[in-house]
């Protein structure tokens, strides 16, 4: 079978999702080629859906060695580095790009999304600045600016941008999610609630909005309507760990330990060797022993 025929089958397997299979087809074309970066490109592809993230990294390296003026494999390797947090790697690859091509808006938002995760937000609203002004009519650099001013604690600069973001046609379901929490640190909690209803209403799947939700009904003195959203939330997802642990934070938020352990075992019931999951449960349950140790000495010492 010739090379071409094999890539062509290998991407048909990618497209699939036959993982297995198009990294083997990928493999036995780089051994009659290896000087292909976009085979290595791809193959990186594959080794990340499979899980396999340093695999992914030298892939990537590769492909940059063999094409270094092609700015898509920097750009492949960034977002692997932002994936695993490494924003300081990332942070190098972006600024390749920006080096290749000092007009590349993406290059210039997704670097300072790291500079904002490395806290330094004077760079970081640097890019966004310079993406805005080459991209005005692109909502996202507002969204991304707003996620900025947020960190920095600038709430009503926060919201200004996520207005203009939505005023140019951006509405993901993020800058909605954004403004929302914006809103709620601000103490405008009907507000807030409307950002969180239209952020539901795009992603009806991501919980965390239910979350904020909330916790505005809580913030607003009205626990038993936050309790009332996390249990429609458990009966709606029942099969999906976060609606059990975001109740079990709920819960743990108002001293009620024996609620929020039956919570983390429904979750674990159905992800039992989570291990986010596990940690929880041995720290809840260390808590749980320290308060009866406090109450069994506090028993003892007004005998």
């Amino acid at each position: 079978m010739n090379i071409e025929k094999k890539l062509v089958q290998a991407r048909q397997a990618y497209t699939s999702e036959q993982f297995e299979k198009a990294e083997k087809l990928l493999t036995q074309i780089l051994l009659e080629a290896p000087d292909e970066p976009e085979v290595y490109s791809l193959r990186a592809m594959t080794f990340l859906s499979l899980g396999e993230v340093e695999r992914t990294v030298m892939d990537l390296t590769m492909a940059i060695s063999l094409a270094p003026e092609e700015v898509n494999y920097y750009g492949q390797r960034g977002n692997v580095f932002m994936m695993v947090n490494q924003f300081k790697l990332a942070l190098a690859d972006w600024s390749s790009i920006i080096r290749l091509d000092v007009h590349n808006t993406d290059a210039y938002l997704s670097r300072a999304v790291c500079y904002t995760a490395l806290n330094d937000f004077k760079h970081a609203l640097a890019d966004t600045n310079t993406a805005i002004r080459l991209a005005p009519q692109d909502g996202n650099g507002y969204h991304v600016r707003a996620g900025i001013y947020f960190d920095k604690n600038q709430f009503a600069d926060c919201v200004a941008d996520c207005n203009k973001a939505i005023e140019l046609g951006y509405k993901d379901m993020l800058v909605y999610s954004t403004r929302g929490e914006a809103y709620a640190n601000l103490k405008e909690y009907d507000k807030a609630l409307a950002d969180y209803d239209e952020a539901i209403r795009l992603e009806p799947t991501d919980l965390d909005n239910y979350d904020l939700r909330a916790r505005v009904f809580s913030a607003q003195g009205d626990d038993a309507r936050a309790l009332a959203e996390y249990d429609a939330l458990v009966t709606q997802y029942p099969d999906m760990i976060d609606s059990y642990m975001i109740r079990a934070f709920f819960h743990l938020g108002n001293n009620a330990y024996a609620k929020a352990l039956a919570d983390i075992d429904r979750a674990l019931a159905i992800e039992p060797d989570n291990r986010i999951i596990l940690e929880a449960r041995k720290n809840v349950m260390a808590e749980m022993r320290g308060n009866d140790i406090k109450k069994l000495m506090k028993r003892k010492k007004h005998k």
